[in-house]
């Protein structure tokens, strides 16, 4: 199955925070899959490595949920999605067992997430949230109409429904792999999205977040996993046998 994982990034995230990102990426085991960073702000220099690569304009999109369908747009023709959050952290075997997953439905969402928002990792159920762990087969989004056209805070939950409305429940990764994205929340100095949003129903919290952007640019983004990620692949890798 042929892969591509959709990974927004804007010009208020660091470069070492996209290049976390990408050497996430750089380990997983699943080979046939393509990482496309995408900043529509301008300020990263365009740049690739094997099997990804970061595209930069300097037009931004009116929603996040614009700026996703964009990336599908740049995908091509491919088999699924999987999405790809720049300040989360995705274990090596994340891509693999959503391809696994994949082949018992058409839309992927795990049981089980670890979360670091408490500080240390902890295990806590998933439904209805982490829209940064969903993955989906090209027909499936597409039959949805893609990332619903809002600019609501509640994006990602209206997705999380649409897929659930049209296909059922979703296959879960955890059924023959632990899990494999860590969602994180304080320690790496970036605000999320959550925290500009006061409401679900808001729709101005995409244009607050971007009057975090600095004006400088572009700049050089360089594949590399920081402390924290490090530590906790190397922990979860040992704890999993994989």
């Amino acid at each position: 199955m042929n892969v591509v994982c959709l990974c927004p990034t804007y010009s208020a995230r660091p470069a070492v925070l996209v290049g976390n990102s990408i050497a996430c990426f750089e380990a997983q085991t699943h080979s046939n899959a393509t990482l496309i960073v995408y900043d529509d702000t301008g300020h990263f220099r365009p740049t690739s490595g094997k099997r990804w690569r970061l595209e930069s304009e300097a037009k931004r999109q009116p929603t996040l949920s614009e700026k996703y369908n964009r990336m599908v747009e740049m995908a091509g023709d491919v088999d699924a999605f999987i999405v790809w959050e720049d300040d989360d952290i995705y274990l090596p075997w994340h891509v693999e067992a959503c391809v696994e997953a994949l082949k018992q439905g058409p839309w992927v969402h795990p049981e089980r997430v670890l979360s670091l928002y408490p500080g240390e990792p902890i295990e806590e159920p998933a439904a209805g949230r982490f829209h940064a762990s969903l993955a989906f087969r090209r027909g499936a989004l597409a039959e949805i109409g893609g990332w619903p056209a809002t600019a609501r805070g509640d994006f990602d939950q209206q997705l999380i429904r649409n897929l659930g409305n049209r296909f059922g429940p979703p296959a879960d990764p955890c059924e023959h792999f632990p899990p494999s994205y860590v969602f994180r929340w304080a320690s790496t100095g970036c605000p999320h999205g959550q925290s500009f949003m006061r409401s679900a129903a808001d729709e101005g919290w995409y244009e607050r977040a971007a009057e975090q952007e600095p004006a400088s640019g572009p700049r050089e983004v360089v594949p590399g996993m920081d402390r924290e990620t490090s530590e906790i692949v190397a922990r979860f890798k040992s704890d999993s046998q994989i």
